[in-house]
């Protein structure tokens, strides 16, 4: 016996097939904040820290990633950049601080040298460009 398909048939479920894997695969990836509409990723914020900074191509050698602890406890990173900082007169080898990863909002700036003394702290730094 041969079975026999319309194109018509295949064609819907060739889409219809397409819709539910989008949708599963869709749902997986946002309920596991691995991809999500408008969330920076780590090296964008770290371009744009150290850009500020007057290094534009800084090395992350520490991140950690949670959500901030009120409502609606939006997506953050923590994060040690190494390269060459400025802040006025001031050198820094590091710069450490927290951002909000779907905002353009930056705090808790501290600028280390190579023996890991304090050189600067700022609040915060903002509004970073999207």
């Amino acid at each position: 016996m041969k079975l026999r398909l319309s194109r018509r048939l295949y064609t819907v479920g060739l889409v219809g097939a397409a819709a539910v894997l989008v949708g599963v695969l869709g749902a997986g990836l946002v309920s596991f904040g691995t991809v999500a509409f408008g969330v920076r990723t780590p090296d964008a914020v770290a371009r744009q820290v150290g850009a500020h900074y007057g290094d534009p191509h800084p090395r992350i050698i520490a991140l950690f990633s949670t959500t901030t602890d009120n409502p609606p406890h939006d997506p953050m990173y923590g994060m040690t950049l190494r390269g060459r900082f400025r802040h006025g007169r001031l050198r820094a080898r590091f710069v450490r601080f927290s951002a909000l990863a779907d905002k353009t909002y930056v705090w808790g700036l501290v600028g280390y040298n190579d023996a890991r003394a304090m050189l600067w702290w700022e609040a915060e730094l903002g509004p970073l460009p999207k």
